[in-house]
């Protein structure tokens, strides 16, 4: 767990600033926090035509419940017989492995954040909320922190992996 950021205020006081805080000052472009790059937010290109997505929950912490939220334009997410353009997978009721399939009208991009629920209410990108993101040959790991209290990268982690070929459902 990494704490919170300090930042010097001028005086003799120390101030803390959040990850959101940070993200406002960059217009929600990646930010540095020691040598790790944090983002608010996993960008996918997704060109026109079919495409799989398959998802793995790694891991989730419990309290506050963790979720992943995917948002298209231009396109279709077509998941449990449902066809939508924006969805959230939530660690509680959705399983460990999930197939989207997408459907691209034209190149598009698949927006992926960490999500989490307090009360009922859906929350994202406030308090130290952020991703770290590590692209490999066959996957992309998101390890997530939630808004709530110390910058935590293993509140919520997963793998995603896109597949061109809608035959591998």
């Amino acid at each position: 767990m990494l704490p919170l950021t300090h930042v010097d205020a001028r005086d003799t006081e120390m101030t803390i600033e959040t990850l959101a805080a940070r993200f406002q000052k960059s217009k929600g472009q990646p930010i540095q926090l020691g040598s790790e790059t944090v983002s608010a937010m996993y960008q996918m290109p997704i060109s026109a035509g079919g495409h799989v997505l398959r998802i793995l929950r790694v891991s989730a912490k419990e309290n506050p419940v963790q979720g992943l939220r995917l948002k298209i334009g231009g396109g279709e997410l077509l998941i449990n017989g449902q066809i939508l353009s924006d969805i959230v997978l939530w660690a509680d009721n959705s399983p460990k492995e999930v197939a989207v399939s997408i459907s691209a009208t034209k190149d598009t991009v698949l927006k992926i954040w960490n999500v989490w629920s307090i009360g009922g209410a859906m929350n994202a990108w406030i308090g130290n909320a952020g991703m770290l993101v590590a692209e490999t040959d066959d996957n992309i790991w998101l390890r997530c922190s939630d808004g709530i209290g110390d910058v935590d990268f293993s509140d919520f982690v997963v793998s995603v992996a896109l597949h061109s070929d809608v035959g591998l459902i």
